[in-house]
C-alpha cells in the first residue's frame, strides 16, 4: 500500500487495478522481448487476432466481439478523458521539484492522450472484426501503428504518437522515481 490508501473494498479494487495493468506490461514486455531475441514465427503471432477467433468460434461470437471492441475502445477513451482532465495530476508528488512538475505534467498528458488513441485505433479494428466475422482483422499495437502510417500525413501521426507514448514513459519513470524515495 505504497500510496496509503487503506483496506477498504475501494482501496482493494485500485491495487486490483494496479495488479491486472502490471500483468498486461509485463505481457507486453514478454511479447515484445521475444519478437527482439526469437523469431517473429515463435511470437505465436496477433494475439488480438487469435482472441477474435476465439470470440467468433463461439456461440454469439460476433456479439462477444463486438463487446470486447467496446472495451477497447472504452479503454480508449478513459485514457483520452484521464489525460485531457489532468486526473493523472493526482500522481504527481509533491516532493517533485517546481521545475520538473510543469515538465510531467506536460508529459503525462501528452502521453494519456496518445495512450487513448493507440487504444481507440484497436477497438475500431476489432469491431471491423467483429462486424465482418473475420478475425484477421482484428489488430493489435502493431495494426494500429500500421493503421496510422497509411493514413493521410500518417508518418506525422505516427511520429506524434510515439512521442506521446515516449512521454507517457518519461512521465511514469519520474513520476516513480519521486514516489519511491519520497513518497
Amino acid at each position: 500500500d505504497t500510496e496509503h490508501k487503506g483496506k477498504d473494498a475501494k482501496a482493494l479494487a485500485v491495487r486490483g487495478r494496479y495488479l491486472f495493468s502490471g500483468l498486461v506490461y509485463g505481457s507486453l514486455t514478454v511479447l515484445v522481448v521475444r519478437m527482439l531475441f526469437f523469431s517473429s514465427n515463435s511470437t505465436g503471432g496477433n494475439t488480438n487476432e487469435s482472441m477474435a477467433t476465439k470470440l467468433l468460434l463461439q456461440p454469439f461470437g460476433q456479439i462477444l466481439a463486438g463487446i470486447a471492441a467496446l472495451i477497447f475502445i472504452g479503454v480508449g477513451i478513459y485514457q483520452l478523458h484521464y489525460g485531457l482532465s489532468e486526473k493523472y495530476r493526482k500522481h504527481v508528488n509533491k516532493a517533485v521539484p517546481t521545475h520538473s512538475r510543469k515538465f510531467l505534467m506536460a508529459a503525462g498528458k501528452i502521453g494519456y492522450v496518445a495512450r487513448g488513441i493507440v487504444w481507440l485505433i484497436i477497438g475500431w479494428l476489432f469491431a471491423k472484426a467483429a462486424v465482418d466475422a473475420n478475425a484477421s482483422k482484428a489488430g493489435d499495437t502493431e495494426d494500429a501503428f500500421q493503421f496510422l502510417s497509411t493514413a493521410s500525413y500518417g508518418s506525422y501521426i505516427l511520429g506524434a504518437v510515439g512521442l506521446g507514448l515516449c512521454c507517457y514513459g518519461i512521465f511514469n519513470f519520474i513520476r516513480a522515481r519521486y514516489e519511491r524515495f519520497n513518497g
